[in-house]
């Protein structure tokens, strides 16, 4: 509270208090002391008089009060009403901000590597992040550039690419047809709609360092790379069995993989009929 406002309090205190003590009732407060010495029905008597007056006393300076109290208490709600106009959102910030340190510092070591490299924290590690991580496009020239050279990155952009191309491309469609077809090479119209073509993939085998996963019933371990999830499944006895691997899966399920609660139920809903699988002789 400002300098200013604490002596407008304190003014208007002193006032009702000035005011109050100028009263008959102030002059009968201040006698109100000293009990009546109960020995008898009579004294009994005198003194259950005595609290009924002192109740009714109460009363009268309780009325007497009220506007003044209630006045104060209504500037105090709007006074806290104001404040917290100007400190929620701060502690909205803290609180958002607070989330963003605990999510990256969860993280932190499975940063510091690739999630392929043989040093990799098992997946436990990565349990605890929290939050949602954002990427800003600062030259989107250069993303495209490196999605062609990439294979990984290729992989973890070509689904999102293909239908943001198409989602763009479609008014074009419809004003231009299939001219627009020979503008932009890698697509098709067909009537007002735009098919992004992806190219085709050249497919090499590649080494997959895959990290174990506890707690699973069905699934031994797991790795990735360049768009290819690698899952070796348990055998009934629990010993590590067959090997499938799941081509032109996003790096965003493979991380989703890694922070579902069941791996099993997660690779049954999210990954298997919705991505090519092909069984490794490895």
């Amino acid at each position: 509270m400002s300098s200013a406002s604490s002596a407008t309090v304190d003014v208007a205190i002193t006032d009702a208090v000035s005011g109050f003590a100028q009263t008959e009732l102030a002059t009968q407060v201040a006698s109100v002391r000293g009990i009546i010495l109960v020995q008898d029905d009579a004294t009994c008597t005198e003194a259950k008089n005595r609290i009924a007056a002192l109740k009714s006393l109460k009363k009268k300076v309780e009325l007497w009060w009220e506007p003044i109290t209630s006045n104060m208490y209504k500037a105090w709600k709007a006074a806290t009403s104001k404040r917290g106009e100007f400190l929620n959102p701060i502690d909205d910030e803290i609180k958002d901000q607070s989330s963003e340190v605990r999510r990256y510092e969860s993280i932190r070591p499975a940063l510091a590597m690739p999630f392929d490299s043989a040093e990799a924290p098992k997946v436990e590690a990565l349990q605890e992040r929290e939050g949602v991580a954002q990427v800003r496009v600062t030259s989107l020239r250069a993303v495209l550039t490196v999605a062609l050279e990439s294979e990984q990155v290729y992989a973890w952009l070509s689904d999102a690419l293909t239908g943001a191309i198409s989602s763009c491309l479609a008014s074009k469609a419809r004003e231009m047809g299939d001219e627009l077809a020979k503008i932009v090479p890698g697509i098709e119209v067909y009537r007002d709609k735009v098919y992004a073509q992806a190219p085709a993939k050249k497919t090499e085998a590649i080494a997959i360092n895959r990290v174990p996963v506890e707690g699973s019933s069905q699934i031994a371990s797991a790795g990735y790379k360049s768009g290819i999830l690698e899952v070796q499944f348990k055998k009934k006895d629990g010993a590590p069995g067959d090997i499938w691997n799941y081509h032109d899966v996003p790096a965003n399920i493979y991380m989703d993989f890694l922070l579902s609660d069941s791996k099993g139920k997660f690779l049954n809903a999210e990954v298997k009929g919705k991505y090519e699988a092909k069984k490794s002789a490895a």
